[in-house]
């Protein structure tokens, strides 16, 4: 057979997933900052409501003082000296740094909390590619998150930034905990950690993170375990968990005394309210900024709890 006539074998060449260039690139995060951008601009016009914010910054002087840092360690959130009862450093911390370059300006705070929520929605969608998700399915529970109307109070109410920061270190430490567990680097197990108390420092929501990460070693983690399992994951919790409880009992015993406690009866108490938390993701309406236990419907939560 003469070269010329020989037949060359076809080669099958793969056909791109639909949508994959978009997927692939910085797109998805440019399109999540930028519906959010359009849907929250408008309230970096709005002013301050007079509804906690006010006590949070009332004290100008003090929380615009570099020099008071360590104080934010010792004071409540609303810089009480005694009195209060939330210990949440990190959030005065991120205060003070808006008020060192925008003073008393309303639209400084309102600015800051948009862009910390447009952060946390793209670490969202960050973290869903790390767990796996297909790439079209994460873009899009990342865009629902995003324009969520759940989430208005959170960002349109500046001392709802609370949440937004809880968010923003929850989905760094857990994105931390996967990258440690995919290739054991130590940079990544201390940024875990340093995530994880920043977390518990900005709000005590945060501890489900230990169940969470627990969870996912024991249950979903497909990765068997090197020699000596994870002591190193269990004993970080305990010295990050540990150090944490100090510093908050040692403030809650200044301000509480010997007055009694009760966690267990207090988390037994508003338990029900997860219901209709989980219930305004598919019913997000009479929604408020600060909702009460009997004004929360349940019915919401049992009917979307059921439908999945």
């Amino acid at each position: 057979m003469s070269r010329k006539n020989k037949v060359m074998p076809e080669i099958a060449v793969p056909a791109a997933s639909p949508g994959a260039p978009f997927y692939d690139s910085y797109k998805p995060y440019a399109c999540l900052i930028f519906a959010g951008f359009l849907l929250y601009f408008r309230t970096v016009f709005f002013d301050f409501s007079y509804l906690d914010d006010n006590g949070l910054l009332e004290n100008f002087g003090f929380i615009s003082d570099i020099s008071n840092l360590p104080e934010f360690f010792r004071r409540d959130v609303f810089n009480a000296a005694s009195g209060g009862t939330y210990y949440r450093p990190i959030v005065s911390v991120v205060f003070m740094l808006d008020a060192l370059w925008a003073g008393k300006n309303p639209a400084a705070y309102h600015f800051t909390n948009m862009a910390l929520h447009l952060a946390a929605c793209c670490l969202l969608f960050r973290l869903l590619l790390k767990l796996n998700c297909e790439r079209g399915r994460s873009f899009f529970y990342a865009f629902f998150f995003t324009v969520h109307p759940v989430h208005t109070q959170a960002v349109a109410w500046i001392p709802g930034r609370n949440d937004i920061l809880l968010a923003l270190f929850s989905l760094l430490s857990f994105s931390a905990f996967l990258s440690f567990l995919e290739g054991r680097k130590w940079t990544r197990f201390a940024a875990h950690l340093l995530f994880l108390l920043l977390a518990l420092l900005t709000k005590e929501n945060a501890a489900a993170l230990f169940g969470l990460c627990a969870f996912y070693l024991v249950f979903l983690n497909g990765r068997k375990p090197e020699k000596g399992g994870y002591f190193s994951l269990w004993a970080g919790w305990a010295v990050v968990l540990a150090g944490w409880l100090s510093a908050r009992v040692a403030f809650l015993k200044g301000v509480l005394g010997d007055a009694p406690f009760d966690i267990p009866g207090s988390l037994a108490g508003n338990l029900p309210a997860l219901a209709g938390y989980f219930g305004k993701i598919f019913f997000p309406f009479k929604l408020g900024i600060m909702p009460v236990l009997k004004d929360l419907p349940l019915a919401g939560g049992i009917i979307a709890a059921a439908a999945a």
